[in-house]
Formats: structure tokens, sequence, C-alpha cells
């Protein structure tokens, strides 16, 4: 069974291990980056992500901008985790079409809680259809 893989891009390494550190309790796979080289060439890949943290403010990149190059391209649940005020990171959500957003200030149980159901969503969405056990016409 291959486990769920969740990208983080965040320039901020006490954000990355905080992140990697809340999901240890899951199981899934963590990848953390400061680079949009890096996340670029992971989501771009055979086998992308399942799914993107994304902080917004980073010294040398845009995280919407991040955010919408992706999205235009791919079907990946993105959470936007970053340290501005709620409703400023509610627009950036709707302006990337991201799933949702977590204020880095909101406990670890927050992200969990997130990540678990946007992960929960996608295996659903992902898994065949249950044929009847009669077939289609029972």
């Amino acid at each position: 069974m291959n486990l769920p893989v969740v990208l983080v891009l965040d320039d901020a390494q006490a954000a990355r291990e905080r992140v990697r550190n809340a999901l240890r309790s899951l199981s899934l796979r963590v990848q953390a980056t400061d680079s949009w080289v890096d996340t670029k060439t992971a989501v771009f890949s055979a086998s992308p992500p399942d799914l993107l943290v994304l902080d917004l403010q980073m010294p040398t990149i845009d995280g919407k901008a991040v955010g919408r190059a992706i999205k235009r391209r791919l079907d990946i649940p993105i959470v936007i985790f970053s340290s501005e005020e709620p409703a400023k990171i509610a627009a950036a959500v709707a302006e990337v079409g991201a799933e949702a957003g977590v204020s880095k200030s909101a406990p670890d149980s927050e992200l969990i809680a997130t990540i678990s159901r946007l992960l929960t969503r996608r295996a659903k969405a992902a898994a065949p259809a249950v044929m009847p056990a009669g077939g289609l016409l029972s």
C-alpha cells in the first residue's frame, strides 16, 4: 500500500518541522522544502504529492502565485498555512482555489484534522466504484 504524500512549501525551517512533527501520527509521508524549483519538480512529476501545504509569505516567491500555477494544471488539494490574519487566509484560499486555510497560530490539531479530511476525501474520490452484488440491474 502506498502511503499518501504531503508536500510542505515554506521558507521557515521551523514551520516545515512543525508540520512534519504534527503529521507523525498519520499514516503518510511528509516531504518539505523551501524551494519553488523542488516543489515544481515534485508536483509536476509522474507521481505528484497527494496534498500541498503552502505558505503565503516567502522572500523569493509569492505563495498565491505558486498555488494558482499549480491549480491551473493539477487537481491537487492545497492547504494554505500562513501567519496572516484569518480574513487574509480566507481571501487567499478563494484566490488560489485552495481547499482550506489554517493559521499558523492555530493548534496542530486543526492542521491535522484539515489534512486528514482532505486526504480522506481524495482517497474516496479515487476509489473505484463498488458494483452491487447482483450487478447493475439488481
